[in-house]
């Protein structure tokens, strides 16, 4: 009995502490710059969106972390790494919830794990909407991700439709989607765009 209020009153104790650092810092500069917060397990996603990717194209990472998505892109392929810290290799260093800078555009911008920790994903893709042609992004939707996000210092809470509307709403359409673990994989196309993803 002890043993269950004792975690329960860790439980609470992290969620009000993460609420209170979130209002103070919502990118969390301290969690992000040590190497052990980049988790290995998140690999296999990365992977995952590195398939649709076309060999000679170029692609702009936000939140590059370990770079795997480097590792893992097909031949001839241009990378541009970001991140809210420098990860070396001529990273970009960028805090999505403080603007961007100037990026050129690029045939694909990847978010692998990043826009769960983003203030406002709306006004961010529309920054971006003249940026890429395609953008592939992972996402944690509410309906299936409905407990722990502020634990996991999550800042926002979508569910599927209200996020593939975003990006709707700035001239992109979902042009394909696939799952990983609990969250979706979304493929997202400039409208109008002629562009074959297979």
């Amino acid at each position: 009995m002890l043993n269950k209020l004792y975690r329960e009153f860790k439980y609470w104790l992290r969620w009000i502490t993460i609420k209170f650092l979130r209002l103070i810092d919502p990118s969390d500069y301290n969690r992000w710059s040590k190497s052990h917060s980049l988790s290995p397990d998140w690999d296999d996603r990365t992977i995952l969106i590195s398939s649709y990717i076309k060999p000679d194209s170029s692609v702009f990472e936000f939140g590059a972390g370990r770079m795997i998505l480097k590792e893992n892109l097909p031949t001839g392929c241009k990378y541009t790494p970001s991140d809210i810290v420098d990860r070396g290799n001529g990273t970009i260093i960028c805090d999505l919830n403080e603007g961007l800078p100037f990026i050129e555009k690029h045939n694909y911008i990847v978010f692998s794990g990043v826009l769960e920790y983003v203030k406002d994903i709306s006004s961010l893709i529309h920054q971006l909407k003249d940026c890429a042609d395609i953008i592939i992004c992972s996402y944690a939707t509410q309906s299936l991700n409905s407990t722990n996000r502020t634990i996991f210092g999550w800042i926002n809470n979508h569910t599927n439709q209200e996020f593939i509307s975003i990006f709707n709403n700035n001239d992109f359409e979902l042009a394909e989607c696939s799952a990983w673990n609990s969250q979706t994989i979304y493929v997202f196309q400039k409208r109008g765009d002629k562009i074959s993803i297979d």
